[in-house]
C-alpha cells in the first residue's frame, strides 16, 4: 500500500486520449496489459467471488480493481500483485456502482486511496440496514 501514498495524482494526467483506449483486455488507457492478466483476473475472481463493498456475487458484474492503477506511475509493476487488487462490482444492490463509487471515489479520473476502508464502511452500513429491517 506504500504506492498509494505516492500516487494521489489525477488519472487524467496519465491516460491516453480516448481514441487510444482499447475495448479489449490488451490495453488499459494505452498501457499494454500483461499476457497473464486474464488468467490472473479469472483466478482472483474465483478466490474472491464477491464485491468487498456490497457483497454482490454476480460474476458478470464483478471486476478486479487495482488500488494503484496500472497506468499510474509504478502501477504497471503491480498489475499482477494480489496486494494491489480487490473485487468490486459495477451493478450491486440498489443499483450502486461500487467500482466507480468506492474504487474511484465517484470519479473514474481519480484513485481512492481509502478504497478498502470505504468499502468496509459501506458493507457495514448495508448489513446494519438489512438487520434493522428484519
Amino acid at each position: 500500500m506504500l504506492l498509494l501514498n505516492k500516487v494521489r495524482l489525477k488519472l487524467a494526467n496519465f491516460i491516453a486520449p480516448p481514441s487510444k483506449i482499447s475495448d479489449s483486455n490488451e490495453f488499459l488507457f494505452g498501457v499494454p496489459r500483461s499476457p497473464q492478466w486474464e488468467d490472473f483476473r479469472n483466478a482472483w475472481l474465483k478466490l474472491h467471488p464477491f464485491c468487498i463493498a456490497c457483497g454482490n456475487r454476480l460474476r458478470p458484474k464483478l471486476q478486479v480493481h487495482h488500488l494503484v492503477p496500472v497506468h499510474f506511475p509504478g502501477g504497471k509493476e503491480h498489475e499482477l500483485d494480489p496486494e494491489n487488487v480487490v473485487t468490486l462490482c459495477v451493478d450491486g444492490p440498489f443499483n450502486v456502482n461500487c467500482h466507480g463509487m468506492i474504487g474511484h471515489g465517484g470519479n473514474f479520473a481519480d484513485v481512492n486511496p481509502n478504497c478498502i476502508s470505504d468499502a468496509g464502511r459501506f458493507f457495514k452500513m448495508i448489513k446494519d440496514r438489512q438487520h434493522a429491517s428484519d
